[in-house]
């Protein structure tokens, strides 16, 4: 895509639109487009035509107006749209897009719980995150806690009576009933306070209604509380097995915002210890998905690996799990070589390990029965619902944010981006064993290359104040892509801050792959997903 070929497309689509082509190295954004209310399904329609997904879709309130944002983008290579689509507090109705991006239906009723706004014909406009019988929208500035507990129990109890009232038609002289299974919010294989609504007939899976909410901790609206700084042990927790490159997300938009350069040594650093992350997440999901299925022993192996990495990021973060590492203009601490050997090390030893795993798992017979053919995902599935990492690259879309919108320092590093063909769980497994490697490979190049130097930048920043306007920048998590929208106003507080996790959008197309399939099944496809439930709540 050329900016002057798109934006000649969009004005023929919608000719009000207003089009800008801000500077994409600050802020994320090839072009900016603002139009009326009435055009968006039509502009909608014209990105689904041409090959974009809805990377991300967020409410903002503007005090005077509602601002809906819309983010489209593209696989393989960045082409970052943003769209923009403002409405007044008195009519604050915007017609769906769900019809056609089904990603936008999670992403249309968050921004209705938070914000108040109506999606005009959504097929199910209800509550996602916050409780099904609440009336508040706490992302409203000047919001206060006005809840009535009488009446949230009252409509709770008159919820579960409608749950029960849902049969399916009558079969000859038998009355054949539809049920309703939960599976969860205490489940061993949610991994989390997850609940799923399962519409059962019999053995057979008919719809999967995912329940959120249950580990809601508030993380957007405590951005706008505090400032930029005082946002950072948030990144770590939001999700926690991989909480460097979530640092590094949060350090990548304020810092091109800003246009704060970072060291070399730094990036490096920053480099190899996301990566040692990486893997360790990766070493956590295949011990806990092996155990969802019955095996035992991998689990043992895996967490003895995990845990050789988790000691090295202590030796240079002080931390083990929710890292705060990462500062703007670089690291905290510099690493030293002890680290280096005992890293260099941990690589040779890595390797042999996984050649261990794939004779213990990648041809055992039961592995294969329990994966193979299950929870198939399409790359147009893939597509409508903006699944990302390891999910899509497991469906043979070749999209990974370190190839496509690399931050600097991958680019001088040569590495893999492994593709599945049939995008079932057995490919979910091969794709994340692969990318193990591939995160070895990225380690040992950088500590080859390991500059000398400042691992912070000189001088360090005193105020954190980016410019007004609005920033999106996304990196590669362990899961998929993480993606922060911040609106500026130019002072110390962000006046918005979205944030797109990997774990919310792969959740969502789960009814679209289960349907038919047994409960065992479900196991199988939940542990293929990798979630992380607060990633997910947020």
């Amino acid at each position: 895509m050329t900016v002057a070929n798109f934006s000649s497309q969009i004005s023929e689509c919608a000719p009000s639109a207003q089009i800008e082509t801000p500077d994409f190295s600050k802020t994320g954004h090839h072009l900016t487009v603002t139009v009326n209310r009435d055009q968006i399904a039509a502009l909608t329609q014209k990105f689904f035509d041409e090959q974009f997904f809805l990377e991300s879709l967020s409410g903002v309130d503007l005090i005077e107006n509602f601002q809906v944002t819309y983010h489209f983008n593209r696989f393989k290579k960045t082409e970052r749209v943003m769209v923009r689509v403002q409405v007044t507090k008195e009519d604050p109705v915007v017609p769906t897009v769900s019809h056609i991006f089904p990603s936008a239906n999670w992403f249309e009723r968050e921004a209705a719980e938070f914000y108040g706004m109506k999606f005009k014909d959504h097929p199910n406009p209800v509550r996602l995150i916050l409780p099904e019988f609440s009336t508040y929208h706490p992302l409203v500035k000047g919001y206060k806690d006005e809840g009535d507990s009488a009446k949230e129990v009252q409509d709770l109890i008159e919820l579960e009576e409608a749950i029960q009232k849902l049969i399916s038609p009558t079969v000859g002289q038998l009355q054949t009933k539809d049920y309703f299974v939960n599976m969860g919010p205490q489940h061993p294989s949610t991994h989390g306070l997850l609940r799923l609504l399962l519409h059962m007939k019999g053995e057979r899976i008919l719809g999967v209604d995912p329940v959120l909410g249950y580990a809601h901790r508030a993380d957007e609206k405590m951005a706008e509380i505090g400032n930029y700084l005082q946002f950072w042990p948030n990144t770590g927790r939001i999700d926690y097995l991989c909480a460097m490159l979530y640092n590094w997300g949060w350090a990548n938009v304020v810092e091109k915002s800003m246009g704060i350069e970072v060291p070399e040594r730094a990036q490096h650093i920053r480099l190899i210890v996301s990566e040692l992350n990486r893997i360790a997440s990766h070493l956590l999901w295949l011990g806990t998905f092996l155990l969802d299925l019955g095996a035992f022993t991998p689990f043992l192996y895996t967490f003895a690996d995990r845990e050789k990495i988790v000691d090295l990021l202590e030796m240079a973060s002080g931390e083990r799990i929710t890292f705060v590492y990462f500062t703007f203009g670089g690291v905290l601490y510099d690493v030293d070589e002890q680290f280096v050997i005992q890293t260099r090390a941990f690589i040779k030893e890595m390797r042999d390990h996984l050649k261990d795993y794939h004779k213990l798992l990648t041809k055992n017979v039961i592995l294969l029965k329990r994966t193979k053919d299950v929870g198939i995902i399409s790359k147009e599935v893939a597509r409508l619902y903006g699944a990302t990492g390891p999910v899509a690259r497991a469906s043979g879309v070749d999209y990974d944010i370190r190839k496509a919108e690399p931050l600097s320092i991958y680019t001088q590093f040569e590495f893999d981006v492994p593709l599945g063909e049939n995008g079932d769980c057995y490919d979910r497994y091969t794709v994340r064993m692969e990318e193990m490697e591939q995160s070895l490979r990225l380690v040992e190049q950088a500590l080859d290359k390991l500059p000398e130097g400042a691992f912070q930048c000189k001088p360090a920043p005193k105020r954190i104040k980016p410019e007004a306007g609005e920033y999106y920048q996304a990196i590669e998590g362990g899961r998929g892509e993480f993606g922060i929208y911040l609106v500026s106003d130019g002072k110390d507080k962000p006046y918005r801050v979205k944030l797109r996790t990997p774990c919310f959008s792969n959740l969502s197309l789960l009814s679209e792959v289960s349907k038919g399939l047994t409960m065992p099944d479900m196991v199988a496809i939940l542990g293929s997903l990798d979630l992380v439930i607060p990633d997910i709540d947020r």
